[in-house]
């Protein structure tokens, strides 16, 4: 998931199916994603569970410090 113009670019590095967020929320689309890496994290790690598959994979690099924390201490509960 990214902006417009780097989608192109996400692709030619193998990404099997890239989200434009300023045109699509992920987490309503109704579709589950076996992983999602988020660059941003600025949504509820509930909206991230909403949109994993069963057996999916939430990777974050960074973003907003309350999230972080969110995931922290959330993160390993929801996980079960």
């Amino acid at each position: 998931m990214d902006s417009t113009d780097k989608l192109n670019m996400m692709g030619s590095l193998g990404a099997d199916h890239v989200i434009d967020y300023t045109q699509e929320d992920f987490t309503k689309n109704g579709k589950h994603y076996d992983l999602i890496l988020d660059i941003r994290t600025d949504r509820s790690i509930f909206d991230y569970q909403r949109a994993l598959s069963s057996n999916g994979i939430y990777v974050t690099v960074g973003g907003k410090s309350s999230h972080i924390f969110q995931l922290v201490f959330f993160g390993s509960l929801i996980s079960m």
